[in-house]
């Protein structure tokens, strides 16, 4: 008996305590990642995840607790089944089921959301292929694993569905973090490794509950069990909350480049390129530091133009050209043009709230003064990844 190998009295409560703690740890991870689900639409990716995680953590309370409290009267299922008068089978039943659809859940809601969201993803005739595999998989499973069920009386066989279930689970996580894969933003972040990391982690907790391993190392399997769960959530809801949502993906997809010229001299201090080379689809590579030069010459002559002119503040804002857009913002000593391939009032603030900070972070009022170094303007990147995250 498992009871015999990891004991009674303080060891076990101990362990009770630690796993108590283990799913108090996804719940809050739960509610941290679900305050992203404000920020975009309902039906999305974004709302899958808490969804998992808070699978998951019933799943931990009651069919992780009632493996090692089976025969005690602190089960999780026992406890659970002597307040709904019923039985300790028919409430890990519930569980799996409901663990197995807070992993079947966010496929479809991922795919939806790639499907409306993500430019690359648009054109697809079906853009449903996990959504109906699973659900085709789910439907012929489900009469092995009930006969398999009803011959063994037990609920091993369940573990079919999991088995299935992980792989299109993977596949559609996989395919929504690539989503963001031309976006340096994001790929400075790294939240794809943190997620994948995060997920395997607490995935392992799985292959330590077999019998096997409780006759191996005895009661150092819950512990072991609960330390990956919380390590992992923990892990893959870092990397997780680093991304943005996809609606957020179409305005940031179209940010192309940052440039921060110098007012008095036209020349370029800084410039950020938001995506890689091949994936702007330009023929030709552009020399920012001339075309830097051009564009704030072209502003300072446009001010005197526009200087002239009622109730202007003398600086251009906004230039449209073809299917490029380029916004201005005027600072004290510098001025700051974003390049990109369509229009956001998101743009705007962006680049308002950055310009800002740079100027406060390298000089102001001095900057006028500027003595031609460029290096220390390398540390910018910090601001392009506060203030366009």
């Amino acid at each position: 008996m498992i009871l015999e190998l990891i004991g009674y009295g303080l060891v076990r409560d101990s362990l009770l305590l630690l796993r108590i703690t283990a799913v108090g740890v996804l719940l809050y991870l739960t509610i941290i990642t679900a305050r992203k689900i404000k920020e975009t639409e309902l039906i999305s990716a974004t709302t899958g995840f808490p969804i998992f995680l808070f699978a998951f953590a019933i799943h931990q309370l009651f069919f992780r607790i009632s493996i090692f409290y089976s025969t005690g009267p602190l089960s999780g299922a026992t406890l659970a089944a002597s307040i709904l008068g019923t039985t300790p089978f028919v409430i890990d039943l519930v569980v799996s089921i409901i663990f197995y659809l807070g992993m079947v859940i966010p496929i479809p809601l991922t795919e939806l959301d790639i499907k409306l969201h993500s430019p690359a993803n648009k054109s697809t005739k079906f853009p449903y292929p996990l959504t109906l595999i699973v659900i085709l998989g789910t439907i012929i499973l489900t009469p092995i694993v009930v006969i398999l069920i009803i011959q063994t009386k037990l609920l091993v066989p369940i573990s079919m569905y999991f088995i299935f279930i992980i792989f299109p689970f993977l596949i559609i996580s996989v395919k929504y973090l690539n989503s963001f894969k031309n976006l340096e933003i994001v790929k400075k972040k790294k939240p794809t490794p943190l997620f994948l990391t995060g997920f395997i982690i607490a995935g392992l907790s799985n292959f330590l509950n077999a019998p096997i391993m409780y006759e191996s190392i005895g009661y150092f399997v819950p512990i072991l069990s609960d330390i990956l769960v919380m390590s992992g959530g923990i892990i893959a809801s870092i990397g997780w909350n680093r991304l943005p949502s996809l609606s957020e993906l179409e305005w940031m997809e179209k940010m192309e480049r940052l440039l921060i010229i110098h007012s008095a001299t036209s020349l370029l201090l800084f410039e950020y390129d938001f995506q890689e080379a091949d994936a702007q689809n330009t023929e030709n590579i552009v020399d920012w530091a001339h075309s830097g030069s051009a564009i704030g010459g072209i502003d300072m002559l446009l001010g005197e133009i526009l200087a002239t002119e009622k109730e202007s503040k003398g600086h251009i804002k906004e230039i449209e050209h073809e299917n490029k857009s380029i916004f201005f913002n005027q600072g004290i000593a510098t001025i700051a043009v974003l390049i990109s391939s369509g229009k956001s009032e998101e743009f705007k603030f962006r680049l308002e709230l950055f310009h800002l900070y740079f100027e406060k972070r390298f000089g102001g009022e001095e900057l006028r003064s500027w003595d031609g170094e460029l290096d220390k303007f390398k540390e910018a990147d910090e601001l392009i990844q506060q203030y366009f995250k």
